[in-house]
């Protein structure tokens, strides 16, 4: 019997991290990533985890259930895992967890904080030296912080790099670190402390060593299934099944494409196995945004593949 669910499934993701009794264990994943002495009272999350974020209606065929005609209850996902606020910092966070190798996500994981940043444009303007409002004065630094389960950086075995802001001419920092982007690759294992090699054995398994500090022992422990209601067992199940429906077909579709190991008519053949893989999660209980997400097909060809 299974004691532990994945910590890298999406829902035990935001379970754990974004949960308000919880926000030890954020508090340490973020210390330890960037050297901070952050406490849980000096974090303010930013979409808090609860079962009804997860929750969503949907209709079947008919548009409603055929026995009661109420609504079926949907697995919904979302793209940003975890947002905060870090008080000292007067900083944004935003953290995500990508399991699957996807060939836009380098630049999607730049975009998001600067999406961030500019989102806090003009959201509380204070007035500059000559009492003229400055509407540029609520933007706030945003740290991002990617965590993946496949290699980024080839080049070397580092599991822990920040980018930032820098003149590399005169080889000084940014006045102010507004964007600092963090990539914690679980596939390397060159780490900048203990700590993080603790976080890297949490997520690869859920499995901790005695040395590890308490609030990874905490996550380890949040993460098992007693913890979870049915309806989140359900709902870990269903995207359990998703990922594993994806892995299957994206594995026959790579060999049967080796095996015709024909050029003409390929491109169809490779649009016919795409839209066949996303009804299929579609029909297992993936939303549109996660198949997006898990594969890397746009959300615009998902969307199409829905109304045809």
């Amino acid at each position: 019997m299974i004691e532990r669910i994945s910590p890298t499934n999406d829902l035990a993701f935001k379970k754990v991290f974004a949960s308000e009794k919880d926000k030890d264990v954020l508090a340490g994943l973020v210390n330890d990533s960037y050297g901070y002495h952050l406490t849980a009272a000096e974090i303010e999350l930013r979409n808090p985890y609860s079962i009804e974020a997860y929750r969503e209606s949907f209709r079947d065929n008919s548009g409603a259930d055929e026995a009661s005609g109420a609504k079926k209850p949907k697995l919904r996902q979302t793209i940003r895992d975890v947002t905060a606020v870090l008080k000292p910092q007067n900083a944004d966070f935003t953290a995500e967890l990508q399991i699957r190798p996807e060939c836009y996500f380098l630049p999607r994981s730049v975009y998001y904080p600067c999406d961030r940043f500019c989102d806090g444009y003009n959201q509380d303007p204070k007035p500059n030296a000559a009492g003229i409002i400055d509407r540029y004065s609520s933007l706030r630094p945003v740290l991002s912080l990617n965590i993946t389960r496949f290699n980024l950086f080839p080049d070397d075995d580092e599991a822990w790099r920040i980018f930032e802001l820098y003149d590399v001419r005169h080889q000084r920092h940014f006045p102010q670190n507004y964007l600092r982007i963090g990539y914690f690759e679980l596939t390397k294992k060159n780490f900048d402390n203990d700590n993080q090699r603790y976080w890297r054995d949490y997520f690869l398994g859920g499995e901790v060593a005695d040395a590890a500090p308490e609030y990874i022992h905490r996550a380890a422990r949040l993460i098992e299934v007693a913890n979870f209601t049915e309806e989140e067992r359900k709902m870990v199940t269903a995207e359990e099944k998703a990922i594993a429906t994806y892995d299957a077909d994206m594995y026959y579709a790579y060999a049967e494409g080796e095996a015709k190991g024909e050029a003409k008519g390929e491109a169809r053949g490779k649009a016919e196995r795409e839209a066949e893989l996303i009804l299929r999660m579609l029909a297992n209980g993936a939303a549109p945004e996660h198949i997006a997400k898990l594969t890397g097909i746009p959300l615009s060809r998902i969307e199409q593949v829905i109304i045809n």
